[in-house]
């Protein structure tokens, strides 16, 4: 055999087990995230006016894997009511390390006529209102993103006196 021969054996050879290693990476990631479980953890009206109300939505990730999760982007649309009333996008990147449970803030900006009258004054007061995120969780990776839909849906009353509880019950 000659050199050269050897040469492009161990080249081809080395890109094959950096394909492997990249696909097995691949695998665990999304299969780290499909483990992962999303909650809604609150809502927060952060300033409102007669033009503009601006909105925090808390979704917690909880990751109960051996190794860290990572978010690259989370895409979103906000339903109240069964009415889209915003849309956003959080392109920072958080990591959850492994077994812990992570708070990420969505804000996101609507306005009075998206929302309408009714749903606007029970969302300013934190009541009784039937809210939807749909989202996607996006994974980058060196083959490109992985994308991972998500989907909370509740009532924000019930949900933030539950929440409540669970604080008062959890030992301090």
């Amino acid at each position: 055999m000659s050199i050269n021969f050897r040469i492009l054996r161990l080249a081809l050879v080395s890109v094959f087990a950096a394909q492997l290693i990249v696909a097995c990476n691949f695998i665990q990631s999304r299969e780290n995230l499909q483990n992962c479980k999303f909650t809604f953890e609150g809502l927060e009206v952060q300033n409102y006016s007669l033009s503009r109300l601006d909105l925090r939505v808390k979704v917690g990730v909880e990751n109960p894997n051996a190794s860290e999760v990572v978010v690259d982007r989370l895409d979103f649309k906000l339903f109240i009511s069964d009415r889209e009333v915003a849309d956003g996008k959080r392109d920072t990147k958080d990591t959850i390390p492994a077994g812990e449970k992570q708070i990420i803030d969505l804000d996101v900006s609507t306005t009075p006529g998206k929302l309408g009258m009714t749903a606007l004054s029970a969302l300013v007061a934190l009541g009784d209102v039937d809210y939807r995120l749909e989202g996607t969780v996006h994974l980058d990776t060196i083959v490109g993103s992985i994308p991972y839909p998500i989907e909370l849906q509740g009532n924000l009353k019930e949900d933030l006196e539950a929440a409540e509880q669970e604080e008062e019950a959890a030992p301090q």
